[in-house]
C-alpha cells in the first residue's frame, strides 16, 4: 500500500507486488477525507462511495474473491516461477 495526501484528501492505493520481478498491479485504490467515511474506492474502471466499515469490509471481501484478482495472482506467479 502506498498513501498519498492531495489537499485535505488521503490516497491510498493497494498493490499485488512481485518483489523478485520488480513489480507491483495497482489492485484498487481509495480516498478519503480525515473522517475516513464515507470514502471513493475505484476498482476495474467503477468507482463507488462507501459509507462505513461494514461496507468497506464487504467491497473488499468481494475484490479479493473475484476472478480478475485471482487471474493477476496466477499470471504474476507464473511469472515468479519461470
Amino acid at each position: 500500500m502506498v498513501t498519498q495526501t492531495t489537499g485535505s484528501l488521503l490516497f491510498h492505493c493497494f498493490y499485488i507486488a512481485a518483489p523478485t520481478l520488480n513489480y507491483r498491479f495497482e489492485l484498487f485504490n481509495i480516498s478519503h477525507s480525515v473522517n475516513f467515511y464515507p470514502l471513493v474506492m475505484r476498482y476495474l474502471n467503477n468507482t463507488v462511495s462507501v459509507a462505513s466499515e461494514d461496507a468497506f469490509r464487504e467491497k473488499l471481501k468481494e475484490i479479493l474473491a473475484s476472478q480478475h484478482t485471482l487471474n493477476v495472482v496466477h499470471s504474476i506467479l507464473a511469472q515468479v516461477r519461470s
